[in-house]
């Protein structure tokens, strides 16, 4: 991975990993569907801002606008749709951390069975399942039971991840047809997203919501950055490193999210968590080195302009 991607990755990481803080915030008058509604228009609405900064234009032509409705189904509507599945159906938080985790095994997962092996190498693979194994040590889902492992909470779990996955390989996708560049997919699919979302408000009822300080600053912090200008970095990692190298973003999360309740929670890290976080962070070394197996050379010269 390149010097600035790794910037990228750590700022992706950083501020990903710290959503929960705001999250908690927003949700104090705000159910989950509010939430993501929220959140998604003021990622929209600053992206907006970003391509009128940066001079670009929105892509013109139906079989664009196509591709981006299909990517806001899966990246935006469906989460939201299988997250209210999930609550009614009692998930456990740290079994859902875990699949939320899955998501780079499920990308090698779904270039396997499309046959796109060429520039995967093992090193990559081999360095995921270890950072995987370490997230499994961090948050120990055993201890849960095996009663809780086998249910519906945690097979949309698992669906939620696959649906995330497919949804990094289809960006890239269409980075690489020069269809898109990340801004331009990023502001189209927040658009189409909010669109969707918006469908769905009455899934998570129609109570008014409670708004106040705390809660408009932790669904504008979460909008601006999280959902928006954050999101726009984690597609050019997507477009630049390949959306398998990128997913490993998601191995980073748990680990900023444990830290940060420490800092600021007080918790205490148990010996098991210290060295899940270790057994991670080895993983992706592991699949960082070297980065040239991460994304086919060709891929990056077929890669649009910058923005």
């Amino acid at each position: 991975m390149s010097v600035s991607g790794m910037l990228r990755f750590g700022v992706v990481g950083l501020m990903w990993g710290s959503s929960m803080f705001w999250i908690m915030l927003a949700l104090q008058g705000l159910n989950t569907v509010q939430f993501s509604f929220g959140r998604i228009v003021i990622a929209a609405a600053t992206l907006s801002v970003a391509l009128a900064v940066c001079g670009v234009a929105l892509p013109k032509g139906s079989r664009v606008w196509g591709h981006l409705l299909v990517l806001a189904l899966l990246s935006h509507l469906l989460p939201v749709i299988l997250l209210e599945i999930g609550d009614a159906t009692g998930s456990d938080s740290g079994l859902v951390s875990v699949f939320n985790a899955s998501v780079p095994l499920c990308v090698v997962v779904l270039l396997l069975l499309g046959g796109r092996t060429r520039g995967l190498g093992a090193r990559l693979p081999l360095g995921l399942v270890v950072g995987f194994a370490g997230v499994l040590l961090l948050f120990a889902p055993w201890e849960a039971g095996a009663g809780r492992l086998l249910t519906w909470g945690v097979l949309i779990s698992l669906v939620g991840a696959v649906f995330y996955g497919l949804s990094m390989l289809y960006m890239e996708w269409l980075m690489n047809k020069g269809l898109l560049t990340p801004l331009t997919l990023a502001a189209g699919q927040a658009l189409l997203g909010a669109g969707w979302i918006g469908l769905a408000l009455p899934l998570g009822g129609l109570e008014v919501p409670q708004l106040s300080l705390t809660v408009v600053l932790g669904v504008t912090v979460t909008g601006v950055l999280n959902t928006g200008l954050v999101y726009w970095l984690f597609v050019r990692l997507v477009r630049d490193e390949g959306s398998t190298m990128a997913s490993s973003v998601m191995y980073v999360v748990p680990i900023v999210l444990i830290l940060l309740s420490t800092v600021i929670l007080g918790q205490e890290v148990s010996g098991r968590e210290w060295a899940g976080m270790l057994v991670i962070l080895v993983g992706l070394c592991l699949a960082w080195w070297p980065s040239r197996i991460g994304k086919p050379t060709e891929r990056r010269d077929s890669a649009p302009v910058p923005v």
